[in-house]
């Protein structure tokens, strides 16, 4: 289309030398006292109602360059809108996947904590230990830094901030990807499956696919 609109242009712009040069030249001949005013006039008239519609062709196809641009311009924010939808996807299965693994990865600690507890209470009148040498720190405290710096040394949480432990709702509620991701999800959704349109009359239009 670009092209066709650089060609209407130059022939566009080449009417209108030649009505400039033919009203110059009738001039010319006028003022001389040997022309055809009538058949100047009929010349430079043809030319004029060649240029209006040379213009109008010339505005046509600007506004086809202009709906073929808008066009593609939509084409590729709807194809991001779909990356972005997909990438969603992708994260919704990772959030699912870390979930089950820290649900497993729980299961060692809570066995450690157990451990603990007998190796303490154990130790009590065991060879080489003195009562109550266990019972200063709390049970757990071990196990307890050593799941917060393998954490620490796994996931990138360099710069992030926590102020306590989420209580046993919070947790259960911020654990869920729906609920942490929501907006996201909901965003994602929303382009894939659109509400209906209203109609005046507030029911929606179903469109039907014809063959």
């Amino acid at each position: 289309m670009n092209d066709t609109h650089e060609r209407l242009s130059a022939e566009l712009t080449g009417l209108e030398q030649q009505l400039d040069e033919h009203a110059a030249k009738g001039l010319e001949q006028e003022l001389a006292g040997n022309g055809d005013i009538m058949a100047v006039a009929r010349r430079q008239m043809e030319l004029r109602e060649a240029i209006a519609v040379k213009r109008r062709a010339v505005a046509a196809a600007q506004q086809q360059i202009d709906a073929d641009t808008a066009a593609e311009r939509q084409r590729v924010a709807d194809d991001r809108r779909d990356q972005h939808a997909k990438l969603i996807d992708q994260l919704e299965k990772e959030a699912t996947t870390l979930s089950r693994s820290l649900k497993r990865a729980a299961a060692p600690y809570k066995r450690m904590l157990e451990l603990e507890r007998s190796i303490r209470e154990i130790a009590e009148g065991a060879t080489g230990f003195t009562p109550g040498q266990w019972s200063s720190a709390p049970v757990g405290l071990q196990s307890y830094e050593l799941a917060v710096a393998q954490i620490s040394s796994q996931f990138p949480f360099k710069n992030m901030i926590i102020r306590q432990w989420l209580s046993e709702g919070e947790a259960k509620k911020w654990s869920d990807p729906a609920h942490t991701f929501g907006a996201l999800f909901h965003h994602r959704d929303a382009w894939r499956n659109p509400p209906p349109e209203i109609t005046d009359n507030d029911e929606p239009v179903e469109w039907v696919e014809v063959d």
